[in-house]
């Protein structure tokens, strides 16, 4: 049995989508926190289990009898909360004798500068000491949340306080990707470099973007103090602007620069490109 945390999400039910492409519904069972929300999934015939990261019983009961399992890494950047929550997950993972952990990290080098990163690096400990059988899967930037690393681009400017190049990938290909090594397992205490074809700067990016949907958006480089007033005119609080500011530190450093060919190879096709997903995106938005 293969479990799938997060699986309402946008990468979690991508990564479900691309299982049932492959693999029969009765091998698939998802942990959701909202499972009214995956009626979609349990209509096919997958599993639909309770599982929460802040009740750890919970995921012991949708953990059961998982050969192996798919732990998403939990949202937003706060590291103490994102730790705990992976804290309880992988003991829950411990307590249930699941075969095989399967976790979704984010690609950067060691240590990182990006506070966002710092929840990554600790779980990754974690489970290396957990005594579990992992895979660790260090995806590259999605691509699709491009309006993350862009900003509120409305005004017909990005505001950032450095840039510097990110290996950006897309999250449909990760998500094919994904199904592949929960089908095929093994790969056990390996960590995993899963990017997309092209690295490029957020001004490259923001290039691109125009040129698809014809825009015409600058980048600003500004300093720190202005780019947290701008945030936190837009409803965020200086502490959240500061931490998340040092993505862009990180990006200069060359830190989400990493190329890898897995990715491609596992997948035996090429990868979806920058162009490639905004166009996309462009479409199926029509």
């Amino acid at each position: 049995m293969i479990v799938v945390t997060g699986a309402t999400g946008s990468l979690g039910s991508e990564i479900v989508h691309s299982l049932l492409e492959i693999l029969p519904a009765r091998q698939i069972a998802v942990s959701v926190r909202e499972p009214g929300d995956a009626s979609h999934f349990a209509a096919q015939g997958v599993e639909v289990r309770y599982g929460d990261y802040d009740e750890p019983d919970s995921l012991r009961s949708a953990f059961q009898g998982a050969d192996r399992l798919l732990l998403i890494s939990a949202s937003g950047i706060d590291f103490e909360e994102r730790v705990e929550q992976h804290r309880r997950a992988i003991k829950a993972a411990v307590d249930m004798k699941v075969g095989q952990v399967y976790y979704t990290s984010l690609i950067h080098r060691d240590p990182s500068s990006a506070y966002v990163m710092k929840a990554h690096e600790e779980t990754e400990r974690m489970l290396k000491n957990s005594g579990l059988p992992f895979t660790i899967l260090r995806n590259g930037v999605y691509t699709e949340a491009y309006e993350q690393y862009l900003g509120d681009t409305s005004a017909g400017e990005v505001a950032i306080p450095a840039d510097g190049s990110v290996a950006w990938t897309s999250r449909r290909d990760l998500a094919k990707a994904t199904a592949l090594l929960l089908k095929r397992g093994g790969r056990q205490g390996e960590t995993l470099q899963l990017t997309g074809p092209e690295t490029l700067t957020v001004h490259q990016f923001t290039q691109i973007l125009n040129s698809v949907t014809r825009q015409d958006i600058k980048v600003r480089i500004i300093p720190l103090n202005e780019y947290i007033e701008i945030q936190m005119s837009q409803g965020k609080s200086a502490e959240w602007a500061r931490h998340w500011a040092t993505t862009y530190r990180a990006m200069r450093r060359g830190e989400f620069a990493i190329y890898d060919p897995f990715l491609r190879r596992l997948l035996g096709r090429p990868l979806m490109n920058v162009r490639d997903v905004i166009a996309q995106e462009i479409r199926e938005a029509v």
